[in-house]
């Protein structure tokens, strides 16, 4: 049952944050689903660069583990900006944090708002391996319900 609804985020806000440990299963993983290429350009040494695609992959597990599981989740329209500054490989550990960049109730459908979130990924030296712009289409609470998530008989 989700404890958190469009009125529970407001800009600024700094979200809940996860962090993990890449695996070398999760790499190997990674390149037999999707193709040789995904295991980064070049040799790289034994543990060459993840895609950036594999990064995002991470990073959106690392949303759903911070709040997104909690969230009345509607979905999504996309991935407005992302960038891969810097290179992940096997054994880093990303650290996700995240930002309401803004919050608006949609103008067609009043039972959900539009939640503009700003997402950085950072490894274990606190350098910046992705950041990412998207929007997440939230359910409004519907009106009169408690924010504790208890339901009220009528």
């Amino acid at each position: 049952m989700p404890d958190l609804y469009f009125e529970d985020f407001t800009a600024g806000a700094a979200l809940a944050e996860a962090e993990l440990t890449v695996a070398a299963e999760d790499a190997a993983f990674y390149a037999a689903a999707f193709g040789p290429g995904a295991a980064g350009p070049g040799d790289g040494g034994p543990h060459p660069p993840l895609p950036g695609w594999h990064v995002a992959a991470l990073g959106m597990r690392l949303l759903f583990e911070a709040f997104l599981h909690r969230t009345a989740g509607l979905g999504g329209p996309g991935i407005e900006a992302v960038a891969w500054p810097c290179p992940v490989r096997v054994g880093d550990t990303l650290h996700f944090s995240a930002t309401v960049a803004g919050a608006r109730p949609s103008a067609s459908r009043p039972g959900m708002g539009l939640v503009q979130l700003a997402i950085t990924l950072r490894n274990q030296d606190r350098a910046c391996v992705m950041t990412q712009e998207n929007a997440v289409m939230v359910a409004r609470r519907r009106s009169g319900a408690p924010r504790d998530g208890t339901e009220t008989k009528a």
